[in-house]
């Protein structure tokens, strides 16, 4: 059974510094030594690294929020907005009943899956309020509530313990069991992980997914643009075939048509280690959430694709 040690997962703060604080994402007592961190990689910190299928899903909803309300009916308000909540998407009309806000989230980010199922709701959350609801519905503990799987309860098919502090919450499954003594590496320390976050960037929704990660972001008119990243024993090989991967036809997205109908010519990149980025600029008409669908149809421009269970 993995454990989390939850001192180490809500040690920092999403939120601004204040006075005395130490900053968000760094230990206690150390010194600030690199640039300011992206919020996805801030939110890395709050999840353990899957031991299975890489699978690690982010949104920052407060950002989301931002962008679907500037266009209502645009590019942003689409499904892009459930990204990070995992096990809780399909749940999140009965999250309330638990105290938890995911709207008022800052971030929120979820890994792994099945009975290994980590995530988080960062920001906005009202730690009082969590323990009250859940309690009353039957979950146990002092810092870190549990209670048994019940088919009547549908929150418990998705949350096996829960831990709230401050204004972030905690949540994983059943196999996966909080802990304050034992430490289980967290994904922002794994050093593949760490690469595709680099990758990406500082995005407002993301996947990282087996051997490819990608994620959405908006440009200075608030268009998106898609990122995927990947690496490659011969980078410059792959970055050199993107173009002509994106002029491919999908299967999935008015199948038949090619890729570039909906996003502008690749710019590429070849980063440090192998990691070639790709970056398109979405034509009007196409959602943010365009990406997304098309990663978990397994029909992604190139050959790269996903290969797990989530």
């Amino acid at each position: 059974m993995a454990l989390i040690a939850v001192a180490v997962l809500l040690g920092g703060c999403v939120r601004s510094e204040e006075a005395g604080d130490e900053p968000a994402g760094q230990a206690p007592g150390t010194a600030e030594s690199e640039a300011p961190e992206s919020r996805f990689m801030l939110a890395l910190r709050r999840v353990p690294a899957p031991r299975g299928d890489l699978w690690i899903e982010f949104g920052d909803v407060q950002r989301l929020g931002e962008l679907a309300d500037s266009d209502p009916g645009g590019a942003w308000d689409d499904d892009v907005r459930h990204l990070g909540l995992g096990a809780l998407a399909p749940r999140a009309h009965l999250t309330a009943g638990l105290g938890l806000d995911v709207r008022a989230a800052e971030l929120a980010i979820a890994s792994g899956g099945g009975s290994e199922r980590a995530g988080a709701l960062l920001g906005g959350q009202d730690a009082d309020a969590v323990y009250a609801a859940a309690r009353a519905q039957g979950w146990e503990g002092e810092t870190a509530l549990s209670r048994d799987e019940d088919p009547a309860e549908p929150m418990t098919t998705a949350l096996g313990h829960l831990i709230a502090l401050q204004d972030d919450v905690i949540y994983t499954a059943a196999g996966v069991e909080p802990s304050w003594d034992s430490v289980e590496d967290l994904a922002a320390e794994d050093p593949e992980i760490r690469a595709y976050a680099a990758c990406l960037g500082e995005v407002a929704a993301a996947v990282i997914a087996g051997d490819v990660a990608v994620g959405v972001r908006p440009d200075n008119a608030g268009v998106p643009v898609t990122l995927m990243c990947t690496s490659s024993p011969d980078p410059d090989e792959l970055a050199a075939s993107l173009p002509s991967a994106v002029e491919g036809t999908s299967r999935v997205i008015e199948p038949g048509t090619p890729y570039s109908r909906r996003v502008a010519p690749p710019d590429t990149e070849i980063l440090d280690q192998g990691m070639v980025r790709a970056a398109m600029r979405h034509r009007p008409g196409t959602g943010a959430g365009w990406i997304f669908t098309l990663l978990r149809a397994r029909d992604l421009p190139g050959t790269v694709q996903y290969r797990g269970e989530n």
